[in-house]
């Protein structure tokens, strides 16, 4: 039961500090532009429930085989590091092998799929949603699970150049190995997370021993929390810079720039100032050197 509760403890602390991260930005947003939201998020809470019972499975093996008990030796690194890549695998490894079988949310696209697999002469599957979304993302690292998602809501605005930007942009994240860096990051945070947890307790209490456990927690979560946000949105921001490059240099500056535009539009412009993950839109137009083309005399 001990092992069942630490492993539970564990997983719900990882679950809401990246639930706090992903949710944090939209909290203080009016409904309308909720609304919109709604329409950028492709992942629902299945997909964070099936993560969130994922991880606390892998969590509790983790805790049953004692890799994570007992003091830190160089022998039982390589089994604590094992352990770690394959609990926080689910949105890497897992979650892009059920997308390419979920067809109620996901429509498999021949023709883009084909066309990068011959320029890149490396497989990746394209699918477009079925509903309204208004995003694109890449997903997977694996050679077997590389994936494309581009929303539907976003594809029916754009000319094929622009689309094609857009694809290519998903490309660049392949091509740089974003989505492993990424994952190490959110690994990082777990390393963090559970083997700092006890000195840092430990520190606290010898300056403030009447501080409680639930206190601790809630604070040592928060720093892990800050530390995540503050790594990862610089990672994440120069993948989208780079991105962006790649996507305008296998069509057009002004292919790429206009299908930033149209999102911006599409958004009604929630995007434009950036986010965690996002340099504003006005960075990243200058990135690629977009020039804004004057209107066609009447």
């Amino acid at each position: 039961m001990k092992t069942l509760l630490s492993a539970l403890e564990l997983t719900l602390g990882l679950a809401l500090i990246q639930l706090f991260v992903t949710l944090f930005p939209y909290l203080f947003l009016r409904k309308k532009q909720l609304s919109i939201i709604r329409k950028l998020l492709f992942f629902t809470f299945r997909d964070y429930l099936f993560a969130t019972i994922y991880l606390f499975v892998f969590t509790y093996l983790a805790k049953l085989s004692e890799w994570f008990e007992g003091d830190w030796t160089i022998a039982k690194a390589p089994l604590f590091i094992i352990a770690v890549l394959i609990m926080n695998g689910y949105f890497f490894l897992v979650h892009p092998f059920v997308l390419k079988y979920d067809k109620c949310r996901l429509t498999f696209s021949p023709e883009y799929s084909a066309t990068l697999s011959e320029n890149l002469q490396k497989k990746v599957s394209v699918y477009i949603t079925n509903n309204d979304t208004i995003n694109a993302f890449a997903t997977g690292f694996l050679p077997q699970n590389r994936v494309i998602v581009m929303g539907r809501g976003l594809m029916e605005k754009l000319t094929q150049e622009e689309r094609e930007a857009i694809l290519y942009h998903e490309v660049g994240h392949h091509k740089h190995y974003d989505l492993i860096k990424f994952y190490f990051v959110v690994v990082l945070q777990c390393i963090l997370l559970g083997c700092f947890r006890q000195p840092f307790f430990d520190l606290v209490h010898q300056f403030y021993p009447s501080f409680n456990e639930g206190n601790l927690i809630f604070w040592y979560g928060c720093l892990i929390g800050l530390f995540y946000v503050i790594i990862f949105s610089k990672i994440s921001h120069s993948a989208e810079y780079q991105a962006d490059q790649y996507g305008a240099q296998h069509t057009s500056n002004q292919a790429m720039g206009n299908a930033l535009l149209k999102l911006s539009e599409l958004t009604e412009h929630i995007v434009d100032e950036g986010s965690m993950t996002h340099p504003s839109i006005e960075k990243r137009l200058a990135n690629i050197q977009f020039q804004v083309l004057p209107a066609p005399a009447s």
